[in-house]
């Protein structure tokens, strides 16, 4: 195993499957030290005999030649002998001689910072599995696209949209716009955060979106949870029913229904970065409750 994707796994304070895109960049670029060392014959760790090679993580990211390996030709290390290389050793073209450890007894990251914290005004959370998702608000420039996204592992799942004038699905690319009032559908191969940038205060509009009959896909347009009673008011009477997804338990949440005063309470509200599907009996225009 090359030693950068072993480093993967404890880089960050994220756990990993195999298989997944688990080396955090963005720690690499930072910089810390991954220090590899074998106890000598003694098998005592901090007496003479002991060896290390220190790397710094800008000389192993995503390196192929240096490798962590357990056999040699096909055949387990041995345990033979007082240098026997068992149970691993570090190996690699990309190693001098002297950078070789024969028989690694532990691994150690140092350095900081260990764990890098998005920024930004808001955060989207993104569970493993789907998620039904949307911005609050409008985004900063450069910061407006589905670009935000380019970090998640989506296991090659495209990004959707859903046109509720067309009532069709649309995949979206990097350079598209993310806007509010629209829900999306991303996957994600393991849970992660997505930091969003608002777009300064000023005289423009609040957005709005054009609903067509039959289901529309659509975001809500706030930083604090509010009624759907309340959210939907522009929609007048041309809504029935309201559906949000639970990406934790990867299922759709109890559906909310217009007037209704039970468990289908029109009171509920709709949370911030979340998608919701509504069904509408006529075309209508769903404007923003943010500004």
């Amino acid at each position: 195993m090359p030693l950068w994707l072993l480093c993967g796994y404890v880089d960050d304070m994220n756990s990993h499957d195999y298989g997944t895109n688990c080396f955090n960049d963005d720690l690499a670029d930072a910089g810390y030290n991954v220090t590899v060392i074998d106890y000598g014959p003694d098998g005592v760790k901090g007496t003479g005999d002991d060896f290390s090679a220190v790397f710094n993580s800008s000389f192993i990211k995503r390196n192929n030649n240096i490798v962590v390996a357990d056999e040699i030709d096909g055949a387990p290390l041995s345990k033979d002998g007082d240098k026997a290389p068992w149970p691993l050793r570090l190996v690699g073209s990309a190693l001098t001689k002297g950078q070789m450890v024969g028989s690694i007894d532990e691994i150690i990251l140092t350095g900081e910072p260990i764990v890098v914290v998005p920024t930004g005004d808001a955060t989207i959370s993104l569970e493993e599995g789907w998620n039904f998702v949307s911005t609050p608000k409008q985004l900063a420039d450069g910061k407006n696209t589905f670009a935000v996204f380019d970090t998640v592992d989506t296991a090659d799942q495209s990004i959707l949209i859903y046109d509720g004038l067309e009532q069709k699905w649309q995949i979206v690319v990097s350079a598209d716009s993310f806007r509010p009032l629209d829900g999306i559908w991303i996957y994600a191969d393991e849970a992660c955060t997505v930091p969003l940038t608002f777009a300064p205060g000023g005289p423009d509009l609040p957005p709005a979106k054009n609903l067509g009959r039959g289901w529309n896909a659509i975001g809500f347009s706030d930083t604090q949870p509010t009624s759907a009673a309340s959210t939907l008011l522009s929609l007048g009477n041309h809504w029935t029913t309201l559906i949000g997804f639970d990406a934790e338990a990867q299922q759709y949440d109890v559906s909310i229904i217009r007037s209704d005063r039970d468990s289908h309470s029109d009171e509920r509200t709709m949370e911030p970065m979340r998608g919701y599907w509504v069904y509408m009996t006529e075309a209508d225009t769903l404007a923003a409750i943010g500004a």
